[in-house]
């Protein structure tokens, strides 16, 4: 099989893989979904070198379409394919955001985007979902309405969806939980499967050359200091504080905002860091999905008494756009809205939620769960754990939270 060698579980897994491109997707006659087949694994499993290996052995029979949610995801995954030498071209496979594998632009006469449109059929003969276990009902609806069988890859340790019981990895086909042995060298890596084992981060452990300690009371120092007039978005974009509540999320942002602009202002400035809260799905337009983080590029204007307009860029999904119904309560909000009485004490009495607007928070710092499907350079975890929350979910939290971090990874213990 090429250059790499397969363990064990990976190479029983292939053959499983193998098999179902075989059969035209059918594993077994009694499985739900013929056309779908769920890989799940830890991080350091190897899931990606699996997939790279079945991609150049069965180029040359199956167009593969490979996709994740969001662009940072997407991007993540284009590079490490690559790294393992699979190549994407429009003639071969492609690798990027499931939104710009099913939507396609139309243009006017002048080249300009006048409005996105849901393609109708894909040329591809299979897709791989990565990081499927962030991926809705109504997103893993839209994929499979194009009648192409869907390997869907994903960490079966992280948080389950908030929204619904649909979850592509909460019964997964086929399970990799073997740690390679380089990967049991990166002290994230060893963290995180520390984490799996024992359910919490351990309370004496060392800083090192990868992760760094920091004590609860030294954190508004340590903020400071890391965002102190740090008005370059694209470098803020790959650093990211996560935390369990909302609570918590709405006041870190607001200390990382008065670090970096140096004075407390509630109104959006230019090159403010902002996440998209809800997806926006219409037709004629671009959709925007939960999760997409881009920063503001030219100043924000009231439109209306209840919106903001302006133009956002979205480095990651390749985006740059003017939206002009963004609502301004969003911000600062300790939750995201859903319910119409909870904008009714601002004065907005909508009857639809189209007429609610498009919802944006600051970015600086998010939820753990807000951050699945995503991975950063750089990220600051601070440890938290609300009264109710049981063991099995505060280890998913830890372990989430901590296997985002690419290179980087601070915890306020």
């Amino acid at each position: 099989m090429n250059e790499i060698t397969l363990s064990e579980d990976q190479e029983k897994a292939y053959k499983t893989i193998a098999e179902w491109f075989a059969n035209g997707g059918c594993v077994h006659p009694l499985q739900k979904n013929p056309g779908l087949l769920t890989l799940a694994g830890f991080g350091g499993v190897g899931k990606t070198e699996l997939v790279s290996l079945l991609i150049k052995e069965f180029s040359s029979s199956i167009r593969f379409a490979c996709c994740a949610l969001s662009g940072k995801a997407a991007s993540v995954l284009m590079e490490k394919l690559k790294d393992k030498g699979v190549v994407f071209s429009e003639e071969s496979h492609y690798c990027g955001t499931i939104h710009r594998l099913i939507y396609k632009p139309v243009e006017n006469d002048k080249g300009e985007i006048i409005y996105w449109a849901k393609k109708e059929k894909l040329e591809y003969d299979l897709i791989v979902l990565d990081e499927a276990s962030m991926i809705s009902e109504d997103i893993f609806m839209d994929l499979s309405s194009y009648g192409i069988d869907i390997l869907a890859v994903g960490d079966h340790g992280q948080l389950s969806p908030i929204e619904g019981k649909f979850c592509l990895m909460k019964e997964p086909h086929i399970r990799l939980e073997k740690i390679h042995r380089q990967a049991e060298n990166n002290p994230i890596i060893a963290l995180s499967m520390q984490i799996r084992q024992d359910g919490k981060i351990p309370s004496n452990y060392k800083s090192n050359e990868k992760v760094k300690i920091i004590k609860k009371y030294e954190y508004l120092d340590y903020l400071h200091s890391e965002y102190r007039h740090m008005q370059d978005p694209k470098k803020t974009l790959d650093k990211v504080v996560l935390c369990y509540k909302n609570a918590t999320r709405a006041s870190l942002n607001n200390i990382i905002r008065k670090s970096i602009f140096g004075k407390s202002i509630k109104e959006p400035l230019i090159n403010d860091v902002i996440i998209c809260l809800k997806n926006s799905i219409k037709k004629k337009k671009q959709p925007l999905y939960n999760g997409f983080r881009g920063y503001i590029t030219s100043a924000f204007e009231e439109f209306g008494d209840h919106f903001y307009e302006g133009k956002v860029k979205f480095p990651f999904e390749s985006l740059d756009m003017f939206l002009f119904d963004i609502c301004k309560y969003q911000f600062g909000y300790q939750k995201t809205f859903s319910s119409f009485d909870e904008l009714y004490n601002f004065g907005l009495i909508p009857k639809h939620w189209e007429e609610v607007g498009l919802l944006f928070d600051w970015a600086y710092a998010i939820t753990v769960h807000k951050s699945q499907g995503s991975g950063f350079d750089n990220v600051i975890l601070f440890n938290e754990r609300p009264a109710p929350v049981d063991d099995d979910t505060y280890k998913r939290w830890c372990y989430t939270g901590v296997s985002r971090s690419s290179d980087k990874l601070t915890i306020i213990l």
